[in-house]
């Protein structure tokens, strides 16, 4: 059987148009996403991504726009999220669905899930009945004990519609107690915050992962270079 080649994604940073992208989608998601566009010098933070090593600059650039796979890539950046976790004791990667709702039946069905709530924020609108209503806000979370690829690939699928955004941070008290199917208040998403080392948004048309972190030594945590197969 031939063996398929690996394709070389290398990291790449963004500048200023990739701080104005962070800023951007971060204020027009969630709670969590809102209380980070707010508390976190984004400004003052470094933006990269993973693209495929054969894009100009002006392809990279254009953040909003995918190609059928080809402008970024998503191994690279699930991989890192293993070793974050692997490496401290209280990790903790929160993930916020744009699409779910705290009275899905899936919470119901699957009680095992790593989730918790947060009141409604935004508003949906269902064409059915021409009706307007609040819908509260779905966090997924892997802790230091979900680090098989499996595991993070299933809970960061969950989270992941068209819209992605994820927080590297840590468990407030140490993790003695982490809220499971519960509704959490505005004070625990602003604890999450301000332990942030990184925040993972969709980019290129949600074909890949963009990252921003607040300086130098979190960047350096990051691989320089990673391998996928085509």
């Amino acid at each position: 059987m031939m063996q398929r080649e690996h394709m070389i994604v290398r990291r790449t940073r963004l500048g200023h148009q990739g701080v104005a992208y962070v800023q951007q989608r971060l204020a027009d998601r969630g709670a969590l996403a809102r209380l980070l566009a707010s508390s976190l010098p984004i400004a003052a933070g470094i933006v990269f991504t993973y693209p495929v090593a054969n894009l100009n600059e002006q392809q990279i650039l254009e953040l909003e726009s995918g190609a059928s796979g080809g402008k970024g890539t998503v191994s690279v950046v699930e991989g890192h999220v293993r070793e974050y976790l692997a490496r401290h004791a209280d990790a903790l990667v929160v993930m916020e669905d744009d699409f779910s709702d705290p009275s899905d039946p899936l919470f119901r069905e699957r009680p095992d899930e790593p989730v918790f709530f947060h009141p409604g924020t935004r508003v949906s609108y269902d064409p059915g009945n021409d009706e307007s209503g609040p819908y509260g806000d779905v966090y997924w979370y892997l802790t230091h004990l979900d680090t098989a690829p499996e595991r993070v690939d299933h809970v960061m699928g969950w989270s992941c519609g068209h819209f992605f955004t994820g927080v590297f941070t840590r468990q407030p008290d140490g993790g003695a107690r982490l809220p499971h199917r519960e509704f959490v208040t505005e004070g625990y998403l602003r604890t999450l915050a301000s332990q942030t080392r990184a925040v993972i948004l969709d980019v290129y048309d949600a074909e890949g992962y963009l990252v921003w972190v607040p300086d130098a030594g979190e960047l350096e945590a990051w691989p320089q270079a990673g391998s996928v197969r085509d």
